[in-house]
C-alpha cells in the first residue's frame, strides 16, 4: 500500500552551455543534467506488485494509496507554463500528465494540487490531436485521454511541439516521464518520445542517457541525457547489447548469467550455477526491487537467511541486527564477464515495513524489505535496488547499455558527451563473448514455503535460525508454479502464526511490490 508518503519536489540542475558541438570531449558539450529526487514511502514491494497485476481499479479504491513513486522530477507544460512533477521511468516510454479535472484529483488523499496539472485550455500553444492516449502498465496503473501538442521545458531546456499524453482518467495522480526506446509508445503511431526530441532540437547528439540514483539513503541523484560523467563511477564502462524481441528493440533488456554472494572477512564465495541464468532481466528505474526467478530467490533467501512472507511474496530481515559482522558482504551480477557489486546494506531498505500504525517484527525486532523478491507473474527486473549500485548508459541508437560501478563519493564532475553513430560512449568497451542467446521469460511462478523446512545461512559468525523461533518466516523457499497469485487466494498461509508477526488484515495486504512504469504495452 502507498500509505504515510512523503512527496518532496524534484531538485532540477541544468549543465551550462549547450551549444557547440564534440564526439566526446568538450567546454561545452551538448548535454542536459536532470534532477532527481527520490520520495520515500512506506510500501515498495505492495506497490511493485499491484504494478504488475492487470486490474481495473475505480478511483475511490485507489485514491488513497496514491504516490510513493521513487524518482521524480520537474518540468513545465504550455504558455504560460504550468508546473508539474512526474515520475521518470526507463521501464516505458511515454511522457503523460494529469488533466486539471481528471476525477482522481477529487480522490481522497490525492497530491494534484501539489504535483501539479496540466489544462490545454490554459495554453496559447497547445494543439490537441486525434490520436486517443490510453495506456496500461501490467498491473492496477491506468491512465487514458488523449495526445496533445504544446511547448515543454525540462531542467531549463525549451522545447518546442512535444506530443505527450493527457489523462482524463486515471487511477493514479502523478504522470510519468518514460524515456525507454520510442518503439514502446502507447499511441497507434510512433512518435518522437523526449530522447529523440532533445537529440532533433540540438540539445543533445544523440538519443543516449546515463543514469546516477545514488547510493540508499540519499535522496538526489540525476539523469545525464547525451552524456556520461565520469566522476559517478569507478572503474572503466562496458558495453553489452540490448536483447530483441520479436525482432525488434521494445525494452531495455540485457541478459545476466550470473550471480556470486562474497565476503572477503568471512571467506564466502557463492555462486549460483542455477538452470535459469543466463536470464533476460529489464533494466528499470521504476521499479523499487530487484525481481528474479522463483528458484534464484529461494536460494539467495537461504544462503543469506532471508525470512519469508508467502502470502505477499516478499523477503525480510532484522532492521538493526542483520548486518551486524556482514558489514562486507555484497550480491555480484555477472554480464558477460561485466560485474556489478551490490554491498548487502544496500538491499536492506529501512523504512519499507511500517504502515497504518503496525510494524512487522522477527523476534521483537522492527523488520525491513530485503531489497530482492520473486518475478511473480512478471518477467525479471533490475529495479532500483541494483541500480543505485551501478553507473547505466543507455544508448538507444546502438541498441547497447554500458555500466560501471557507481561511485558513491563523485569528486569534480568531468562530463564527456555521448556522438553519433557507432562506439559513440566515451572510453566505453564491448564486453567480450557476450551472452545473447537467453530465454526471454514473461511471466514468472511463485514461491512456496515447507512448513517445517529451516534456512541454513552461509554466514560462519551465525547460528541458524529456526522455524520456531521466527514462525517458519526464515524457511526456504521453493518454486510452485501453482502458487495462487492473488492476495488471500492461498492456503499456505497458515505457515505463519501471526502471533508474531505484528501486520494488517489480510483484507489490507502488508506488501506486494514497488514500480513506477513499466509499460508493458500488452504487446509482449
Amino acid at each position: 500500500m502507498k500509505v504515510a508518503l512523503l512527496s518532496s519536489l524534484a531538485a532540477l540542475a541544468v549543465v551550462p552551455g549547450l551549444c557547440s558541438l564534440s564526439l566526446h570531449e568538450s567546454d561545452s558539450p551538448h548535454v542536459l543534467r536532470l534532477g532527481l529526487k527520490r520520495n520515500r514511502f512506506n510500501d515498495p514491494v505492495g506497490r511493485d506488485r499491484r504494478r504488475f497485476k492487470r486490474q481495473t481499479v475505480g478511483v475511490d479504491l485507489y485514491g488513497y494509496s496514491m504516490g510513493g513513486d521513487l524518482y521524480s522530477t520537474n518540468l513545465t507544460v504550455g504558455n504560460p507554463a504550468q508546473r508539474v512533477e512526474v515520475s521518470v521511468d526507463t521501464g516505458s516510454s511515454d511522457l503523460w500528465v494529469v488533466y486539471t479535472y481528471n476525477e482522481v484529483c477529487g480522490a481522497y488523499g490525492a497530491r494534484c494540487g501539489s504535483l501539479g496539472t496540466y489544462d490545454p485550455a490554459e495554453s496559447s500553444e497547445s494543439d490537441t490531436l486525434s490520436d486517443r492516449f490510453s495506456i496500461t502498465y501490467g498491473d492496477q496503473s491506468w491512465a487514458e485521454g488523449y495526445y496533445a501538442i504544446d511547448t515543454l521545458e525540462i531542467a531549463e531546456a525549451g522545447l518546442p511541439e512535444v506530443q505527450f499524453g493527457v489523462a482524463t482518467a486515471s487511477n493514479i495522480d502523478k504522470g510519468i516521464l518514460g524515456i525507454g526506446y520510442s518503439t514502446n509508445v502507447a499511441s497507434r503511431v510512433i512518435y518522437p518520445n523526449l530522447p529523440e526530441v532533445l537529440a532533433q532540437n540540438n540539445i543533445t547528439s544523440s538519443h543516449a542517457y546515463s543514469l546516477w540514483l545514488n547510493r540508499l539513503g540519499e535522496d538526489e541523484g540525476n539523469i545525464l541525457f547525451g552524456g556520461v560523467n565520469t566522476a559517478y563511477y569507478v572503474g572503466g564502462l562496458q558495453t553489452l547489447p540490448v536483447i530483441p524481441f520479436n525482432g525488434g528493440y521494445v525494452h531495455l533488456w540485457i541478459t545476466l548469467t550470473g550471480l556470486v554472494v562474497e565476503s572477503e572477512s568471512d571467506d564466502v564465495s557463492k555462486s549460483y550455477e542455477n538452470e535459469e541464468f543466463p536470464v533476460v532481466v529489464l533494466l528499470d528505474s521504476g521499479s523499487t526491487l530487484t525481481y528474479l526467478p522463483a528458484d534464484i530467490v529461494a536460494e539467495i533467501y537461504n544462503d543469506l537467511d532471508v525470512h519469508f512472507r508467502e502470502e505477499e511474496q516478499f523477503g525480510f530481515v532484522p532492521c538493526n541486527s542483520y548486518l551486524e559482522g556482514r558489514e562486507d558482504y555484497k550480491v555480484t551480477f555477472s554480464f558477460s564477464g561485466l560485474t556489478i557489486h551490490v554491498p548487502l546494506r544496500e538491499l536492506i531498505l529501512q523504512d519499507a515495513l511500517y504502515y497504518q500504525g503496525d510494524t512487522l517484527h522477527i523476534n521483537g525486532e522492527e523488520s525491513c524489505v530485503f531489497g530482492i523478491a520473486p518475478s511473480v507473474n512478471f518477467f525479471p527486473i533490475l529495479g532500483d535496488t541494483f541500480l543505485r549500485s551501478a553507473y547505466v548508459v543507455f544508448d538507444l541508437d546502438n541498441n547497447e547499455i554500458s555500466m560501471a560501478q557507481a561511485n558513491f563519493n563523485p569528486g569534480d564532475d568531468h562530463i564527456l558527451e555521448i556522438g553519433d553513430g557507432d562506439d559513440s560512449v566515451p572510453g566505453a568497451t564491448p564486453v567480450a563473448n557476450a551472452v545473447t542467446t537467453a530465454t526471454v521469460v514473461l511471466e514468472g511462478s511463485g514461491l512456496s514455503l515447507p512448513p517445517d523446512h529451516t534456512n541454513r545461512p552461509i554466514f560462519p559468525t551465525r547460528t541458524e535460525t529456526t522455524a520456531s523461533e521466527t514462525v517458519h518466516a526464515s524457511t526456504t523457499a521453493i518454486n510452485d508454479p501453482s502458487l495462487p497469485t492473488e492476495t488471500g487466494d492461498s492456503d499456505t498461509s497458515s505457515n505463519l502464526e501471526e502471533t508474531d508477526l505484528a501486520v494488517a488484515p489480510r483484507s489490507n495486504p502488508l506488501l506486494v511490490a514497488g514500480v513506477v512504469g513499466v509499460g508493458l504495452l500488452l504487446g509482449l
